[in-house]
């Protein structure tokens, strides 16, 4: 289990306050999947920071399929907060 962040954005673009979760990856996954397929939710984004690694990785889901993951070292230009 890792503490993942996670949010949605909804169908008029507004995101809901990010949330810090235990989970394991499968469980983000599933729900990741499943909300990102409800009428009102446009993505979910999920972050998770590795201190191990000095990283923060962060995913987006739509319409119940992953559609893209980011990477990036703490070092580089602070923490990453993935938005498009």
């Amino acid at each position: 289990m890792h503490a993942y962040q996670v949010s949605t954005v909804d169908a008029d673009g507004r995101e809901s306050d990010a949330q810090e979760w235990a989970l394991t990856w499968p469980q983000v996954r599933v729900w990741a999947e499943e909300i990102s397929q409800r009428p009102d939710v446009r993505e979910a984004w999920v972050t998770y920071d590795d201190p191990a690694a000095r990283m923060t990785t962060g995913w987006t889901w739509a319409g119940g399929r992953q559609t893209s993951k980011t990477a990036l070292p703490w070092n580089w230009k602070g923490k990453l907060r993935t938005r498009r």
